[in-house]
């Protein structure tokens, strides 16, 4: 693939800022002894609070500013593959993000991809995968180099928390999706991303699954840390993770799931961007769903009532200073 042939382009899958975000607190945060099982789930959650505060921005929302988000990272590399694709009219009907996206204006790990892979068929590949690694927690958290300093064991197998993830759904259940069910979660979820435009959704997807990262990824973990009485860190040792496998592989499907889903309305998104461009390089409208008609009928309204008024007064002047009706001209030319 192109990281194998460039290695530099590597830094775009992985969430960068300064400072990093992490899960420190959970070392020395823990339910009391005698804290029931919802108490301690409000404990956690109200730590991921804490985390979120720290996670781009302080209301957990990144940006290509060089602090929340680097502009050589996952959100910034997502924002601008999507830029090569987005028609600018058709952004204006959409709500000004806020706080805005900052979207580069070039990638520096592509400064040696050959001119010639840099074209909208490639762009798209990277958008493919880029998506992928958004739905993959680990990717959001550079604390233990994204998992590749903890070992854990499964099966016997030694391994890193990272490629555990990495390959989590070769564990999966296995079952048949069935085709109908996804066509309904799709319905189901399109209607709320049609208000949006992708950029804005790369971050708000992006906040969802960071929130996951401490609570459903390092949460055993540190359950099996303090079980062994350590004292020290997650990356001192080896960690068995047979016994919550199973919850590392049910949040494993549901993101590839997401992702699936999520990929096909942003293809549907260039798809629909590619039209409007089309169709406005022929001087052609097309319509779109967050187009307001009625707002653009009283403008042409507006406009007809003074443009009208003023081209008859035109024509009535032409004529008075023996020019010619315009009427008359129009007819001869007509009947030619």
């Amino acid at each position: 693939g192109q990281q194998n042939r460039y290695p530099e382009t590597g830094a775009l899958h992985w969430h960068r800022q300064s400072p990093e975000w992490t899960c420190e607190s959970l070392k020395s945060t823990t339910a009391a002894p005698t804290a029931t099982a919802e108490e301690s789930v409000n404990l956690f959650h109200a730590l991921t609070d804490v985390f979120l505060q720290s996670f781009g921005n302080t209301k957990g929302y990144v940006k290509c500013d060089g602090h929340s988000a680097e502009a050589g990272s996952l959100f910034c590399a997502l924002t601008y593959f999507w830029d090569h694709f987005a028609h600018d009219a058709l952004l204006t009907e959409f709500p000004t993000p806020k706080p805005p996206i900052i979207t580069p204006k070039e990638l520096t790990a592509l400064r040696n991809v050959p001119q010639k892979e840099l074209k909208p068929s490639n762009f798209l590949r990277w958008m493919i995968v880029l998506i992928g690694d958004l739905h993959q927690p680990l990717h959001w958290l550079r604390e233990y180099d994204y998992g590749r300093d903890i070992k854990v064991q499964l099966q016997g197998v030694n391994s890193t928390l990272l490629n555990t993830w990495e390959s989590v759904t070769r564990y999966g259940s296995g079952g048949v999706v069935k085709a109908e069910h996804m066509k309904k979660r799709y319905r189901e979820s399109v209607h709320a991303w049609q208000d949006k435009v992708p950029t804005v959704l790369f971050r708000d997807w992006a906040r969802d699954v960071a929130e996951r990262v401490c609570d459903d990824v390092y949460t055993p973990l540190h359950d099996a840390l303090q079980k062994a009485n350590n004292t020290r860190s997650l990356e001192d040792g080896v960690w068995p993770i047979d016994d919550f496998m199973k919850r590392y592989v049910s949040i494993g499907d549901e993101f590839t799931t997401l992702a699936g889903l999520r990929l096909a309305f942003v293809l549907s998104e260039i798809l629909e961007h590619r039209k409007h461009k089309t169709a406005h390089s022929e001087g052609r409208g097309r319509h779109h769903r967050r187009k307001n008609w009625r707002r653009n009928l009283c403008v042409n309204a507006f406009i007809a009532i003074i443009i009208v008024p003023l081209l008859l007064v035109g024509f009535w002047a032409h004529a008075q200073v023996g020019g010619g009706s315009i009427f008359c001209l129009a007819r001869t030319h007509l009947k030619v």
